[in-house]
C-alpha cells in the first residue's frame, strides 16, 4: 500500500489497506500498526473521511493499544476534522496528544501544524534538535528531499508547513547549530 501512495496511486493504495485490514487479524500483532498507517495515509492524501473511518475501524480493533498508537489516531481524527471544517472537534481530539507530546512526538507535531499551532510546533521542534535522542531523527524529517513541494506527493501540508518552520529565525539557528542539509547528490528528490 505504501509503495503504491508513493508511486501516486491513492485510490489503489486505499483498497490495499481495505483488503488488508478486513482480514482477519489472529496471531498477527503487525495488524495494529496497518491499521493505524491506514488512517494516516488516508489523512495524508487529503481523504478526512476516509481517514476518520479507518480510525474507528482501528479502535473497534483494538488497533491502538497503548498511547504512542492512540495518539496517531488522535492525530489522524484531529486533522481529518481540521479539514471538515470542525475546529472544535479537531481540538478535543487533539487535547490528549498535546497535553503529552513526549509520548509521541511525530503526533504532536502533526497535530500543532493542522491546528495551525505554528510557535507550538516550532518550540516542539527546536527541543528536538536540542536533545541527543532525537536530533538525528528531526534533522532528517526536515532535510530538503523529504519536505520539497512536488507534484503527486502525499502530506502537502505538512511539507509546506515544515518549509515554513523551517525559515523562522529560531528553528533554522537550532536546526544549524545540529547539522546542515544534505547535499542533492547524498540525497537525491524522492
Amino acid at each position: 500500500a505504501a509503495l503504491l501512495g508513493d508511486a501516486g496511486q491513492f485510490d489503489a493504495a486505499l483498497a490495499r489497506y481495505t483488503a488488508l485490514n478486513t482480514t482477519p487479524v489472529a496471531g498477527r500483532a503487525a495488524m495494529a500498526a496497518t491499521m493505524i498507517n491506514h488512517a494516516l495515509f488516508a489523512l495524508s492524501v487529503d481523504r478526512p473521511k476516509e481517514a476518520l473511518a479507518a480510525a474507528d475501524f482501528a479502535d473497534a480493533n483494538g488497533a491502538a493499544g497503548n498511547d504512542f498508537g492512540r495518539a496517531y489516531l488522535a492525530q489522524a481524527r484531529s486533522c481529518a476534522l481540521t479539514l471538515l471544517g470542525k475546529p472544535a472537534d479537531a481540538a478535543a481530539q487533539a487535547a490528549p496528544v498535546l497535553a503529552h507530546p513526549e509520548v509521541n512526538a511525530d503526533a504532536a507535531l502533526a497535530v500543532m501544524i493542522c491546528l495551525g499551532q505554528r510557535d507550538a510546533a516550532a518550540a516542539l521542534i527546536i527541543r528536538q534538535l536540542g536533545d541527543p535522542d532525537e536530533r538525528m531523527d528531526m534533522l532528517f524529517e526536515l532535510q530538503p528531499f523529504l519536505i520539497a513541494d512536488r507534484a503527486g506527493a502525499r502530506d502537502v501540508r505538512q511539507r509546506a508547513a515544515l518549509r515554513q518552520l523551517k525559515q523562522r529565525g529560531d528553528v533554522k539557528a537550532a536546526f544549524l547549530k545540529a547539522g546542515r542539509d544534505l547535499p542533492a547528490a547524498v540525497a537525491p528528490p524522492r
